[in-house]
């Protein structure tokens, strides 16, 4: 027999040779093609080889730093040498000046003439060498490869030149630069110039005005309060432009004084427009992942695959989906009723974020409904150990016990108790999560009416309910737990009242102390506030503004509790 088939084609390509290689073969020589331009039998026939052309070979950076050190060092010489020409001459000259003092003017015209000149000649002389070789070296292709080759610059002048034409390059590039830089910094400056004509008459109350005006004059009024110094009219005093510049606000915007007070007290007028501008658009639509049931890349896929445009939240979180645009109601889809996901904002992931809850650990919500929070709780935790949630109105306990049935939460006790009497039903807890009632002034695009509804008597009664609730849920966490101790505090309000000064209070009442939350982003807590000093370590707190963070506004505090009782101080 012949051997194996793969032997007898080997046989058969060493005798004849491939199919394509005879045909490559029959190819060139039909063509008359040349070695260079042969077709090769490796390369397609739709490949034509290319003549390899001698690529220029450029210096690396190195050589030509170098280069341009030789030519400043060569330069500096020749100018040295032309200033003791140029020394010399004048040397003689002065003597000569000695013995003819009456010949020297004209002798030192005529020189000085004579030097422009040849100054002039030598100029137009380098112009034209140098015009000659920008021409050879775009003109003639052969010049134009030899430039870049080893040993083809013999002539030091010549590579002077292209040292100092390289130079010349960078600086004209750094100048340039410069110049676009100083044309916008001109455009801003223009830009905020404030026109007289327009100042001149904000204070004009006989002229009528509509929304669309007072708009504009509010952003007038913005842009001279960010510099009163320089833009003022010297007519009217900042206390008059803030006047005019709330007018217009509750005007526009529909906000009552107090709560316009209230916001010009915590932000600049410049951030606090922006804040109140994105107090009124809508945040983006945010659910949450139950891990309970399913995994967030099963629930992309899925409702993907039902017409629903989702992202994953960011990266802070490993649970939330952005909804940014949906074929079906969101709350009505499958997912949602067998419990795969619950509606719930971004900025109500944080406490719960903050809590840290672990397993088998005894848990607190104090005000729980409609039951985000603590479902996400018994999520992290697994199903395992206790979780209490507990709400005094006794009508959204419903919702609570509805969302906690959907989403197949097991370990979870539903009370409905007054949160500051807790205290004598619930006690040695491992963690205890309060997230407070508020005035909402965090949530007004969920709640409008928050602009005109709230007062200063409001304020003053929910930070009293909020320090005895605070204060119930230190007493109710065990000092001594081994995974906890650990009291998170929140409120969707961005009021001191409400947050800093509630928190403030309990360091001076209870042994506990501030720590980090964890969470990677957030403004720090205030520590200082028409006047008052708050403690330092508020400063680990983290606030949440919707302007920064596309979410609503948000406070929340981590406390650990250092032991029991109360504490009392020198007046007390």
């Amino acid at each position: 027999m012949g051997g194996t088939g793969r032997a007898r084609r080997a046989k058969r390509i060493r005798k004849f040779g491939t199919g394509v290689q005879e045909s490559v073969r029959i190819v060139n020589k039909k063509l008359k093609l040349s070695e260079e331009d042969a077709l090769q039998p490796d390369v397609p026939f739709r490949k034509r080889q290319k003549k390899k052309k001698n690529k220029p070979t450029f210096e690396t950076p190195r050589e030509y730093n170098k280069k341009l050190k030789q030519a400043k060092k060569d330069n500096a010489d020749q100018q040295n040498l032309a200033s003791t020409k140029e020394l010399s001459r004048d040397k003689e000259k002065y003597y000569e000046s000695l013995e003819s003092p009456f010949e020297v003017t004209s002798d030192t015209n005529s020189d000085t003439e004579n030097f422009v000149v040849e100054q002039e000649d030598s100029a137009s002389q380098e112009s034209s060498l140098s015009g000659n070789i920008g021409e050879t070296s775009f003109s003639d292709e052969e010049t134009k490869k030899n430039l870049f080759e080893d040993g083809s610059m013999e002539d030091s002048g010549t590579e002077e030149l292209d040292i100092e034409r390289e130079n010349r390059l960078l600086e004209d590039e750094k100048r340039l630069e410069e110049e676009d830089s100083k044309a916008e910094f001109l455009s801003n400056t223009v830009d905020n110039i404030v026109d007289a004509e327009q100042v001149a008459t904000l204070f004009d109350n006989d002229i009528q005005r509509s929304i669309a005006d007072r708009k504009s004059r509010i952003a007038l009024v913005v842009q001279i309060l960010s510099d009163f110094k320089s833009r003022k009219d010297g007519l009217h005093s900042r206390s008059e432009y803030l006047s005019l510049l709330k007018t217009d606000i509750g005007y526009v915007y529909g906000y009552n004084a107090f709560l316009i007070e209230e916001f010009f007290d915590m932000f600049s007028p410049l951030e606090c427009m922006e804040f109140i501008e994105a107090s009124d658009k809508p945040r983006p639509l945010v659910i949450r992942t139950n891990t309970l049931k399913t995994k967030r890349r099963q629930l992309a896929q899925a409702l993907i695959s039902r017409g629903v445009n989702v992202d994953p939240l960011e990266n802070w979180s490993k649970e939330g989906l952005v909804v940014y645009e949906s074929r079906v109601p969101i709350g009505a889809t499958p997912e949602y009723l067998a419990g795969y996901y619950m509606i719930q904002a971004s900025s109500s992931f944080i406490p719960v974020l903050a809590l840290s809850p672990q397993e088998k650990e005894k848990i607190l919500d104090m005000a729980a409904s409609p039951g985000g929070k603590t479902t996400f709780v018994s999520a992290l935790m697994r199903n395992t150990g206790i979780v209490y949630a507990n709400d005094s109105n006794a009508d959204r306990i419903k919702s609570l016990v509805a969302n906690i049935h959907r989403l197949g939460v097991e370990n979870t006790i539903v009370s409905c108790y007054d949160g500051r009497k807790l205290v004598s039903i619930l006690r040695d807890l491992d963690r205890v999560l309060l997230d407070a009632p508020c005035s909402g002034t965090g949530i007004i695009s969920h709640d409008p009416s928050v602009k005109t509804s709230r007062d200063r008597p409001d304020i003053q009664r929910n930070s009293v309910i909020q320090k005895q609730l605070l204060l119930a849920a230190v007493d109710c966490c065990n000092a001594h737990s081994a995974t906890g101790g650990i009291i998170v505090y929140s409120t969707c309000s961005v009021l001191v009242e409400e947050n800093e000064a509630v928190i403030d209070y309990c360091l001076k009442h209870r042994f506990v102390k501030v720590v980090s939350s964890g969470i990677p982003f957030g403004i720090p807590g205030f520590t200082k506030y028409r006047g008052k000093q708050f403690h330092p370590s508020l400063q680990e707190a983290r606030r949440f503004f919707p302007h920064i963070h596309n979410m609503d506004g948000f406070f929340v505090c981590k406390l650990k509790k250092l032991k029991s009782g109360v504490r009392y101080n020198a007046t007390q």
